[in-house]
Parts: structure tokens; sequence; C-alpha cells
């Protein structure tokens, strides 16, 4: 099955899958998970937690090879907003912007090359 971000045009992929995409889903499947685990969750190991949801929420498609990066990428994520949560850096936008730049690689990649 093809991306249907991909099946637009090159404008509306960019504002999409660069722009708004990383905003969004940095709120959607870091932030929140996030911030349920820390409220809900009763153990002390609650990093292990966070860290095994969240990348399942990032994951988009079925495809094995898609499933194993989406869960690496999302993990990485996870991790990287945990850590900027702790350090008092602004997660969120940290995060918003490692996958920002992250698109914009593969945006590049899959239409100047």
């Amino acid at each position: 099955m093809r991306n249907p971000i991909l099946l637009k045009n090159r404008y509306y992929t960019f504002i999409m899958g660069v722009i708004i995409a990383p905003i969004l889903e940095t709120i959607i499947f870091q932030a929140t998970p996030f911030y349920l685990v820390e409220k809900f969750v009763k153990i002390k190991k609650k990093l292990y937690v966070y860290l095994f949801l969240s990348p399942i929420l990032f994951i988009h498609d079925f495809s094995l090879g898609y499933v194993i990066t989406s869960y690496i990428v999302g993990w990485v994520f996870a991790f990287m907003y945990y850590v900027a949560y702790y350090r008092k850096e602004n997660a969120l936008k940290l995060v918003a912007l490692i996958h920002f730049l992250n698109n914009l690689i593969a945006y590049s990649i899959h239409y100047l090359s």
C-alpha cells in the first residue's frame, strides 16, 4: 500500500509530511503517552512502560520493514522526549524539530533525487 500523503502533489506533501506531521505526531505519540504514563502508571520503572508504548503507537503501517523502522524511530523519539523533559528542556519543540529534520531528509531524497 502506498503512502496516501505521497499520492498528492509535492507542496501538499511538504506541508503535511514535513511541517504539520512532526508537530502532531510528537504531541500524539510522544507527549500524550508520556503524560499518561506519568499520571496513571504506579510502578517505579515508568520509563520502560513509556519506551514500549510510545513506539508502538508511532507505527503507521503494517509491512514488516516499516513496522521495524517505525518502532526504532519511535523509540528514539520517545527516548529523546524523556531525556529532554527531565533535563528541563522543551521536549515537545526538540522532538518535533528532530522529526521535522528527519521528514525533510526523507522528502528531499524522495522528491529531489
